[in-house]
């Protein structure tokens, strides 16, 4: 007895029971709920019971609780998005994974800035926000949609400057903020790839509020995605950047805004502003006054291998740039209007080998193609991941483009260069899309009896 006693003093007490945990709508957080025979009822009341490193697994039904993790370092495994629902909250303080749950009805996901957050296989939904972030966030098979603000800026995400976020394969979609990211407001780092940001909302059209499908002030690249059909009252319909952007193999289509339809790049406040832009098709977005593809001003803006397309802006349809550098390679300006293709107060950087269908944007450098129509398909799905417009058959962007600086691959992922009208020469094609080569028949004689 003196021994244990001594061992309950020297532990601070009685060891407390390992997991896992269990929980189910039909339990009582009184049973041990370490069976799933005896589960506990609420989330919360498996919290209290666990300890850091514990798994506590989540029975379909709905809970109307909010979880705080009290900083212990927890697993949460729902068993699926469409069973499990969380009417309520989560505050994550340590490190913590989350599966297989629909969060609803709340003001989302807390993430401290001490917290590494896994988040798999989840929903965030008709909430006043979705995702409010000082830490550290691996997302994956998640979506995003219908949260409509109790924060000025950030509708489905607000990243802050502490907060590091990689997504892969999520959906942020329907969302509304006031100012400024009514899908994402980005201001730490933030990494996205095989992400669809579509449908998002700014309301507000006060000076420099936008970016409603994402405004990003800090470092935000993106790869293999879609920015889609959101709308802003004022500046950056598919996304604003006041940081550093790079963007590759991706569509930004159908966006609509004020200024910068597709992308708008501007100096607010970082001592550089950077927008890098390759292997990717900007089309059918509107800037009602100015930039329908992109807007910059007193930015930097690179491209390579870009397909601007059928935007509608009074003032550059295809980009409109005040006080910038813009710099292009193998890139396609094409619009219903040629004649309003660039607005500029500086001359363009030609890197070579760009095509205009009309001869209104300064390009003189080498291999540049002037009132050529680039012959484009319909946006459609050619392969890859999102939507691209094909080079049809005679397009002068085929094998028009230099391979010094070409992209390994195009926006679908297909090898450049390619000998694209079959002529011999191995030449990078012009825009997003390489051609790939016609294949040749075989003649066969048949055989005789």
């Amino acid at each position: 007895m003196l021994a244990i006693f001594g061992l309950v003093l020297a532990t601070g007490g009685f060891a407390r029971a390992a997991g896992p945990w269990y929980v189910a709508p039909n339990g009582a957080d009184t049973n041990s709920c370490q069976l799933a025979t005896e589960p506990c009822k609420t989330i919360g009341g498996a919290v209290d019971k666990a300890a850091s490193g514990d798994t506590i697994h989540i029975s379909a039904g709905t809970y109307t609780e909010s979880v705080d993790t009290t900083g212990k370092s927890l697993t949460f495994a729902g068993a699926g998005e469409a069973t499990t629902i969380l009417d309520g909250s989560m505050y994550l303080a340590k490190t913590e994974t989350v599966s297989g749950i629909s969060l609803q009805h709340s003001t989302g996901i807390y993430v401290e800035s001490a917290a590494s957050v896994i988040l798999r296989d989840m929903s965030i939904k008709n909430s006043l926000r979705g995702i409010l972030n000082f830490g550290t966030i691996d997302a994956a098979n998640v979506t995003i949609s219908n949260n409509r603000g109790n924060l000025p800026s950030g509708g489905g995400v607000w990243n802050l400057p502490s907060g590091k976020i990689t997504m892969s394969h999520v959906t942020i979609s329907g969302n509304e903020a006031q100012f400024n990211g009514g899908g994402v407001f980005n201001r730490g780092k933030l990494t996205m790839a095989y992400a669809i940001v579509s449908s998002n909302v700014i309301s507000d059209t006060s000076t420099n509020n936008g970016g409603a499908g994402i405004y990003s002030t800090g470092v935000l690249t993106m790869t293999d995605s879609i920015v889609s059909s959101n709308t802003s009252a004022n500046g950056g319909g598919g996304i604003t950047n006041t940081g550093l952007a790079t963007i590759e193999r991706t569509a930004i289509i159908s966006n609509t805004a004020l200024r910068g339809g597709g992308i708008d790049s501007f100096f607010e406040s970082s001592p550089t502003v950077v927008l890098t832009v390759t292997n990717t098709t900007i089309s059918g977005n509107t800037g009602s006054s100015f930039g329908g593809g992109i807007a910059s001003g007193l930015s930097d803006v690179r491209l390579t291998n870009v397909t601007i397309s059928d935007n509608t802006s009074s003032k550059g349809a295809a980009i409109a740039a005040s006080s910038s550098t813009v710099r292009l390679q193998n890139t396609i300006l094409a619009s219903s209007t040629p004649a309003n293709n660039c607005e500029k107060d500086d001359a363009f950087v030609s890197q070579g080998h760009n095509l205009e269908n009309g001869s209104f944007c300064g390009l003189v450098g080498t291999g540049d193609t002037l009132n050529a129509n680039p012959l484009l398909g319909p946006l459609g799905q050619n392969g890859g991941f999102s939507p691209t417009r094909a080079l049809l058959a005679g397009s002068p962007a085929i094998d028009g483009g230099a391979n010094a600086g070409c992209p390994a691959t195009d926006q679908r992922g297909v090898a450049r260069p390619r000998d694209g009208d079959a002529n011999g020469s191995v030449l990078c094609d012009i825009g997003a899309y390489e051609a790939v080569p016609p294949a040749k028949l075989l003649y066969v004689p048949m055989a005789r009896r």
